[in-house]
Formats: C-alpha cells, structure tokens, sequence
C-alpha cells in the first residue's frame, strides 16, 4: 500500500512565526505561497480524478489563518471548478497564548465564508477538553490532539473512501448538508472517541454509538 503522502511531493519552507494574519497572507505569505501551489498542482496533475482539495489549518496563528485562507484562494482561482473543503480549528480564550488570534479568526472566517465550500469547525477548547475529561490524558500533547483531529477526518471522509449510497463524493456531501452556498460551516461530533492506548481492545455496539455522538460530550465546536 502506498503512502497517504508523498515525500516527493512535499513543499518545506523555513517560515518565521507570525502571530499577525495580515503577515501570512499579504506580505510575507504571499511571497511563498506560488511555490506552495506549485506542489498542490503536481499532485493534482498526476492524480486521475481529482474531486476537491482539503486543507487543515489553524485559525489563531499568523500562519493557519493568513497563509492557510490565501492557499485556499490560489486553489479556488486555479481550480473553480473542483470543491474546496477545510478543518478550520479555532482559538478559544482559555488556551490562547497570543492576544491577536480572535482577530486572525475572524478575518480568517470572512476568507472561509467566500472561497471554502465545506468548512469543518474544530474548537481548540473542545479538543482540550475531550482529551482531559473523556480520554484522561492530563497534559495532551499536539501529536495527541492532531491524533484526534485525524480520527474526525477520517469519519469525515469513510463517505468517500468505501463504496455506499449516500454521499459518494465530495459534492453529494455538500449537497446533502449546506442548505445555502454561503450556511457551510458544520459543527462535528465524533464517536467513538478513544485513546490510542485503548483503541485495540473496546467493543462498542450501535445503541452505544449513537448515544455517545448525540450526548453533547464529544461535539468539537
């Protein structure tokens, strides 16, 4: 089985740490980003149908936020045709290190509103408290929490990946969810939700599924 990523097709760029968004996308992220969608149409041209693009990134830093939401408006002007669909994780004020990130998120958002077609929301609060209240971890590190991230969009996307009736593809799933163009922001909820630690020896059963994604406890927004 091949790699999920290609490591000839990853982009490394020594990128200085800005807090500000209006850095990451008008000055300096604009100055690398062509180099970025260099990879993303490689891939894209070796690919034999290419439904969308999915991109995760962090809406409280300079980078997530301001070189994220331009990579999304390159791919939406080099590909208006195909879906653009993201994990969008925003700050919360309880672990917030920097006092710009509401402002990064909320300019972040405005770029989502306008060139994302399927935004995911994914609460910085609700990933810390998953992992402290439901899977005892008291200091959760960021493998941790991406672990978590990744298990979502891989629910997410078991659509896409295995042979089904509903929501074959990534424009099915939008037409199914959004009932207005602009009304694509979706709050998650994931079961079941395991440690990796655990996740080899628990049986859970259908009533205990559904129970767990309807119980408000492991919502992500």
């Amino acid at each position: 089985m091949e790699a999920v990523v290609s490591t000839q097709s990853t982009w490394k760029q020594w990128y200085q740490r800005r807090v500000h968004g209006a850095k990451g996308h008008y000055t300096e992220g604009a100055e690398i980003v062509e180099q970025a969608i260099d990879v993303v149409r490689k891939e894209a041209e070796g690919s034999d149908h290419v439904q969308g693009f999915q991109i995760a990134h962090s809406l409280g830093g300079g980078t997530g936020s301001g070189l994220g939401t331009l990579l999304l408006l390159k791919i939406r002007d080099a590909y208006p045709d195909r879906l653009t669909k993201t994990y969008s994780i925003y700050p919360s004020p309880k672990v917030s290190d920097t006092v710009v990130e509401p402002y990064n998120a909320i300019l972040a958002t405005h770029q989502l509103l306008e060139n994302a077609d399927q935004t995911y929301v994914i609460d910085n609060e609700a990933l810390y408290s998953i992992s402290v209240n439901l899977l005892k971890e008291d200091h959760p590190t960021y493998s941790f929490l991406n672990y978590m991230i990744s298990q979502v969009q891989m629910g997410c996307t078991a659509s896409l990946r295995f042979s089904g009736q509903l929501n074959g593809d990534l424009r099915k799933l939008g037409v199914n969810l959004i009932p207005f163009p602009r009304l694509h922001f979706f709050n998650i909820a994931q079961a079941p939700i395991l440690s990796p630690k655990h996740s080899g020896y628990t049986k859970l059963f259908t009533q205990e599924l559904t129970q767990q994604v309807w119980s408000g406890k492991q919502f992500l927004a």
